[in-house]
């Protein structure tokens, strides 16, 4: 089977291992991923997930032409080995079962949040000038940036203010905590770069015996408490509903005493003039 899976970025939680050691960890959104193509000259494949309203013509011949109806928001290739491509054909679905188990080391990169034009101070770390003797409007400048006459110029690779974030990071060496396969969930040990709603590309490295045991109950912690919430947002939701219903009578109940009295109060005034 592949060693390769798309997910989806969803949130970030806290799991207790069978130790008692607090793991942060990040759940993911791993729907069935198809396999776009197959190129057995070059060792690779195209996986494919997510659903698009509407695709291009050519993104749409290219996957009708190799038997995959679903419109795939997201494609990508990944070289893998000659026995591992023949087990797979075109238009396959691949669940996150399937490839993933508790215990398992796996890699991972994302493009990370953009921070935008960034000083040297945020972007690199700099210290800054001093503060005191006369200095002004030197707290956060980036300093000299080379010699004079040698060489002449700016060295290539000067670390200088600029655009910070939204690159492809690579995470080394995370653990799976916890698979949920009819729901198509993936939970991760760590943080993941990116923001919600990322595309996140995983590959599998290792499996490890004592980080299986180690997480054995991480899932039903999990799973635990992503139910409890959902019970007390829909409870929350169950509340407001009923207070809007009641403000929505009381309002009805105003509008309706409101023309009873003007009629008495005209009654009243035309037997006063009478």
């Amino acid at each position: 089977m592949i060693n390769h899976y798309l997910a989806i970025k969803q949130h970030m939680t806290q799991v207790f291992t069978a130790s008692g050691k607090l793991v942060p960890a990040t759940v993911l959104k791993a729907e069935p991923c198809v396999v776009a193509q197959i190129q057995k000259q070059t060792q690779q494949i195209q996986l494919g997930t997510g659903q698009k309203r509407k695709l291009s013509k050519p993104v749409k011949h290219h996957l009708l032409k190799h038997n995959v109806k679903q419109n795939l928001r997201y494609l990508k290739s990944f070289h893998l080995a000659a026995d591992q491509i023949e087990q797979l054909s075109p238009g396959q679905t691949i669940t996150a079962d399937q490839v993933f188990q508790v215990g398992d080391i796996i890699n991972v990169r994302a493009v990370s949040k953009g921070k935008g034009f960034a000083g040297v101070v945020k972007r690199h770390g700099f210290a800054g000038g001093p503060k005191t003797h006369g200095q002004s409007d030197r707290h956060r400048a980036p300093g000299s940036i080379g010699a004079g006459t040698t060489p002449g110029r700016v060295l290539k690779g000067k670390k200088m203010a600029g655009r910070m974030g939204g690159q492809q990071v690579h995470v080394m060496r995370l653990k799976v905590i916890a698979v949920d396969g009819p729901n198509n969930r993936l939970v991760v040990s760590g943080s993941i770069p990116g923001s919600r709603d990322t595309l996140v590309v995983i590959q599998k490295i290792d499996h490890q015996d004592h980080w299986a045991e180690e997480f054995q109950s991480a899932a039903d912690q999990i799973f635990a408490n992503e139910s409890n919430q959902t019970d007390e947002t829909t409870d929350e939701q169950a509340q407001t509903d009923n207070q809007d219903q009641k403000s929505a009578e009381s309002a009805e109940e105003e509008s309706q005493t409101q023309p009873e009295s003007q009629d008495s109060k005209s009654t009243s005034k035309s037997k006063g003039k009478k």
